[in-house]
């Protein structure tokens, strides 16, 4: 608690500050600029972070581990067919799941091939089924038509939603691909439904369609070597999929029938690794724009109150011969550094958090990015601490400076 001596210090230096309210606007411009700076940086790089983290899981497979079951081995450096392969099912998906809880979601997966025949030329197409849509599928993705439903995709219907290319090879009129919407589509192994068509800027330049994964389980149980299901596990977040890859690597050591060596778990690690660095590099980058605005408006602070012990000496002078003692004086002046800061800091969050929404609103006019600010507690406890922090630091010199002036000889400065 501050003594009596002490609370006068700092009424005397908040009085300062009013009574020169030119100099005190001028160091606050300092303080409020950076700030500012610091307030619009984080809502700006934490609204691009969860834009890109959005797009990241509807785009990308980074977050998605899979569990891959195994045809062959090797022994003795020759690859020998696995006599009894695993082929995980619906009891092993659930007790994966309840394994995992709140870091991600696992559901079967099987990819394979379809053939039809197209202008007497057989063709061939990449199928994938699944019990819930891969995660570039999305219904922003699509061209025309729609995704399953979540009882579809736990069904088994003859549905299909076909890739661009795939569209435009089996159309009439290629120019004309979502008139397939809701026709049948006749391949060797069966018939199915078309009732979506994915956009070309999402799907690649191949022929290949989704369908739901008892659909696909069916239609490719008629090959004479039919394809194992897979395990698709998706991490909520980038953060858990160590995670979620650890509790996989578990869960198979507990599996009966030493699953460990029947099938292999695949992660995008290179890719997660580059993503998260990048976030991190850009974090650091911004900060280091805005810690340079937070120092010169530090600096700023500094060279005032140093302009106001040159001018106050005697007046300091005049204090210590009545008593004061070097904390008294050391108080005065952090005062009116800290007085500046808190100001300045206010000001600056909220003048920061304007012009991030501009920004924000200039990036989405210009481009498709739907980038908002992130206005969080964090943010705002941030940026105001800094300030005030930067107040302390940079007002601490001319303090001490003060607190240190021999009194005889400030009594005879003019």
């Amino acid at each position: 608690m501050l003594t009596p001596a002490s609370r006068t210090a700092v009424g005397i230096g908040l009085s300062s500050l009013r009574a020169n309210p030119l100099r005190s606007g001028l160091s606050t411009l300092g303080i409020i600029m950076g700030a500012a700076a610091l307030a619009a940086v984080l809502t700006m790089s934490d609204g691009v972070e969860a834009f890109a983290r959005g797009q990241i899981e509807q785009r990308t497979d980074v977050q998605s581990i899979v569990i891959q079951p195994l045809k062959t081995e090797r022994l003795d450096g020759i690859m020998v067919p696995i006599k009894d392969p695993v082929r995980p099912g619906a009891a092993d998906i659930d007790s994966l799941q309840r394994m995992l809880g709140v870091l991600g979601t696992a559901n079967s997966s099987l990819v394979g091939s379809l053939v039809f025949t197209r202008e007497d030329r057989r063709r061939a197409v990449l199928l994938t089924g699944a019990t819930d849509a891969p995660p570039p599928l999305a219904d922003s993705a699509l061209a025309a038509g729609r995704l399953p439903t979540q009882e579809e995709l736990r069904g088994a219907a003859p549905l299909a939603v076909l890739s661009a290319a795939l569209a435009e090879t089996l159309a009439e009129d290629s120019t004309d691909s979502a008139a397939l919407i809701g026709q049948d589509v006749v391949f060797d192994e069966g018939t199915l439904q078309v009732i979506g068509i994915v956009d070309r800027a999402v799907s690649q330049e191949r022929l290949a369609l989704f369908t739901p994964y008892q659909t696909a389980t069916a239609l490719l149980a008629k090959h004479p070597d039919p394809p194992l299901p897979s395990v698709i596990v998706r991490a909520h977040r980038l953060e858990d999929v160590q995670a979620a890859q650890e509790v996989v690597e578990w869960w198979l050591e507990g599996q009966p029938g030493d699953w460990t060596g029947k099938a292999q778990v695949m992660v995008m690690q290179n890719w997660l690794t580059q993503i998260q660095q990048g976030m991190l590099v850009f974090r650091i980058l911004m900060g280091s724009f805005t810690g340079i605005a937070l120092a010169v408006g530090g600096v700023g602070i500094m060279n005032v109150l140093l302009a106001s012990v040159a001018e106050r000496t005697r007046e300091i002078g005049v204090r210590k011969a009545v008593g004061a003692r070097r904390k008294d004086i050391v108080a005065q002046f952090l005062s009116e550094s800290v007085a500046i800061a808190m100001l300045g800091s206010v000001m600056g969050v909220l003048l920061g958090l304007g012009v991030a929404a501009l920004a924000a609103t200039i990036m989405r006019s210009q481009t498709d990015a739907a980038v908002y600010p992130a206005i969080t507690g964090v943010t705002l406890v941030v940026s105001a601490l800094a300030a005030i922090v930067t107040g302390l630091v940079f007002g601490t010199y001319p303090a001490l400076r003060a607190s240190r002036l021999d009194p005889i000889e400030a009594l005879r400065h003019d």
